[in-house]
């Protein structure tokens, strides 16, 4: 069984779901002024999230907060935020999170010892080469990175989807070190008749996306993809995040070791470059 944590496009929960169990979804938060759209839990129960089209903050609070004034503002981006991820002990910095940067490009940042945001990478639409519906055999790009979803895995390989598009695309980045990344854009995965959406790892070589309501693991080696999970029974519209709970492969966060972010109690205004 997988605990994973979700969040529904334009919703206001994030769910608590168990893949491979009978147990019935659950709403672990809630907020109903403006929804938790991209999410990453770690353990004792603490959520980061953020509203990727709305308020240009992070958000760090518990499951069982039931006030949203509680919600403790830790960090602000000049810039709408798309996607938050927290890399595992063994590198340097560990709360990556990308934003929109221009009409034609986004950005993933780390934060530092002082929590000010440092530009890890920048990707544009051209990057991420699809196949050309129109024209067989031959590719295209959207004009921008959509979404903004992207994922590590264990051996400093960066990976990148299209976002909630027809055709869609998975790439992969190698070199993805600490503070710069060395590789070059390849496309491991492809589809022209469904979105590849959120990522995220559940084991080495095995990884979760999402695909309008539906969540496929694709095996690395393979190419292989197999259904996991419907939400369409919650809401009609598409999964817009999800991050793996405690198990599988994310390990058990150490909250006496993290920095500073994890830990503070004031709002960062950002005001670094863009």
């Amino acid at each position: 069984m997988t605990r994973l944590a979700l969040t529904i496009h334009r919703g206001h929960c994030i769910y608590e779901i168990n893949i491979g169990s009978s147990i019935a979804p659950k709403i672990i938060f809630e907020r109903k002024v403006f929804g938790p759209d991209s999410i990453d839990y770690v353990s004792h129960d603490v959520i980061f999230y953020c509203w990727s089209n709305g308020l240009k903050d992070i958000y760090k609070t518990h499951s069982n907060n039931p006030k949203a004034d509680e919600d403790l503002p830790i960090y602000q981006h000049p810039t709408y935020i798309r996607d938050i991820k927290i890399r595992d002990d063994a590198v340097k910095y560990k709360f990556f999170f990308s934003a929109y940067h221009s009409e034609t490009e986004g950005r993933i940042f780390f934060l530092d010892e002082q929590d000010n945001a440092v530009p890890y990478y920048t990707l544009a639409g051209s990057d991420l080469k699809v196949p050309d519906i129109c024209n067989p055999g031959c590719y295209t790009y959207w004009s921008t990175w959509r979404g903004g979803h992207f994922a590590f895995d264990d051996k400093n390989n960066l990976y990148f989807t299209t976002g909630n598009t027809v055709p869609s695309g998975l790439f992969k980045i190698s070199g993805a070190g600490p503070e710069t990344v060395t590789g070059n854009v390849q496309r491991i995965y492809e589809s022209v008749n469904f979105p590849i959406s959120a990522i995220e790892f559940l084991k080495p070589n095995f990884l979760l996306y999402s695909s309008g309501t539906k969540l496929f693991k694709l095996d690395l080696d393979t190419l292989e993809s197999t259904l996991q999970y419907d939400t369409s029974d919650l809401s009609d519209k598409p999964i817009q995040n999800i991050s793996l709970m405690e198990g599988g492969f994310k390990k058990k966060f150490n909250i006496k070791k993290a920095p500073s972010i994890f830990l503070k109690k004031k709002l960062k205004l950002q005001h670094a470059p863009k």
